[in-house]
């Protein structure tokens, strides 16, 4: 016997790869993205538009409650 949830799931596919910031380098060590030109982190840098999560966030139907 299922799980009642199991026949209402749905699956997503997975976007493939990840597009780093272009002129910056992840520092593991420090744990933050760091410009290859001047050493500024990627959230100090003004000049740069910072990457916006939401887009990458997979719908999982918290939102949907009710359908």
């Amino acid at each position: 016997m299922n799980h009642i949830l199991m026949g209402k799931m749905r699956r997503y596919k997975v976007p493939e790869g990840f597009a780093s910031p272009e002129g910056f380098a992840y520092d593991a060590g420090r744990g933050y993205w760091i410009s290859t030109i001047n050493g500024v982190p990627l959230v100090s840098d003004e000049t740069v538009r910072k990457p916006m999560t939401k887009k990458a966030d997979v719908e999982t139907g918290e939102d949907k409650k009710g359908e």
